[in-house]
């Protein structure tokens, strides 16, 4: 927990430990470096805790958020102090409350007191709570150095990552194999298996316009349905995913665009591309079907519905979501990655890599 209060932290522990103990941690923190007091000299009540661990302020900050409470950082200097103190503050008449056990018995006593005799309780500013997880609006963005250990905890179901101070993000792998990139070539180091994984990437989104152009010659005047448009499935995330690249090469080609996804809004970024609610609308009268995302949805792509509805029955599928000889049975032509267009023609192994649409996205 740290060898003095310059780095001080919150033992790893606390953070699968019942509401119970994380209560009690922050009580005995509270009571021994805490304090509260009234605003204004009114009835409203603010709890305050200092520290001059910055890591230790951040774990507060988060424990308090595991427990559905919002504080407030503030940063300054104490007199004769010669480094920063965090102060935790804690505000609003409903989060003190939930909090008074924090301070001494007859200390909440008084606190309970003054509020309750509060006219009215203002909502509060700054931040909402919505299904007992607080909100908070963004003000500003801004760009700072830093040096020292930032800390992460996965949320794999949402794909998501909790950094220092709580801030939310999401995980992004292509931006992360980039910063690799440079990273390797700031060090002088030629990151050639890294290198390769980006340039099959790349490869693939050219293939599958190679591949469209195979089947229909050019694609002028042609109807494209490109069926999942996140980088990814279960996520709406859009950054580097293949759809942008695909939408603007066959809008480029003449090609009339049409695109569905069931959680991903790309309205804003593809321009001359017609959105659609189903899989069905999405490729009615359509040319050809591009598996872009492997959405569990297109598990079931190659059905009668989906091949009455489009004018020719063509899948590309750029995951090898499917199974090709299924797909050709239910009267479909198809053509996925790496794989030999039908039972009898096998390509050349230097073809093309055995692959999907996005290697290594996995």
């Amino acid at each position: 927990m740290g060898r003095n209060c310059y780095e001080q932290r919150l033992p790893d522990l606390i953070w699968n430990a019942s509401d119970q103990h994380k209560h009690a941690l922050l009580a005995g923190l509270w009571r021994g470096d805490g304090s509260w007091s009234y605003v204004n000299h009114g009835n409203s009540v603010v709890l305050e805790y200092g520290t001059v661990s910055r890591e230790l302020a951040d774990g507060i900050l988060r424990l308090l958020g595991d427990l559905g409470i919002v504080g407030r950082l503030k940063i300054g200097r104490t007199s004769k102090s010669t480094v920063d103190t965090y102060w935790i503050v804690v505000a609003g008449a409903n989060q003190v409350e939930q909090l008074a056990e924090l301070v001494r018995a007859d200390d909440a006593v008084e606190i309970r007191g003054s509020l309750s005799r509060l006219v009215k309780r203002i909502s509060p500013t700054g931040y909402r709570v919505h299904g007992g997880v607080p909100w908070v609006r963004v003000t500003e963005i801004a760009r700072r150095p830093f040096a020292g250990d930032v800390y992460s905890l996965e949320v794999p179901d949402a794909h998501t990552f909790v950094t220092t101070a709580g801030l939310v993000v999401h995980n992004c792998f292509p931006k992360d194999i980039s910063f690799l990139k440079l990273l390797a070539g700031n060090s002088g180091y030629h990151f050639q298996l890294l290198n390769s994984v980006i340039e099959v990437n790349e490869l693939q989104k050219r293939r599958v316009i190679g591949k469209l152009q195979k089947h229909l010659g050019s694609l002028r005047g042609r109807c494209v349905a490109l069926l999942g448009l996140a980088f990814k499935a279960n996520t709406d995330d859009l950054r580097e995913a293949p759809s942008i690249v695909l939408a603007s090469r066959l809008l480029a080609e003449g090609a009339d665009v049409r695109a569905w996804d069931p959680v991903a809004d790309a309205s804003q970024l593809l321009r001359g591309v017609s959105f659609h609610d189903t899989i069905v609308e999405a490729v009615r009268d359509c040319d050809a079907a591009v598996i872009v995302t492997e959405w569990a949805q297109l598990s079931a792509l190659a059905s009668p519905e989906v091949r009455d509805a489009m004018r020719n029955p063509l899948i590309i599928d750029g995951r090898n979501l499917l199974d090709p000889a299924e797909v050709r049975a239910a009267g479909f032509a198809y053509e996925g990655m790496g794989r030999p267009t039908s039972p009898l023609d096998v390509l050349p192994e230097t073809e093309e890599p055995s692959q999907s649409l996005s290697v290594g996205e996995r």
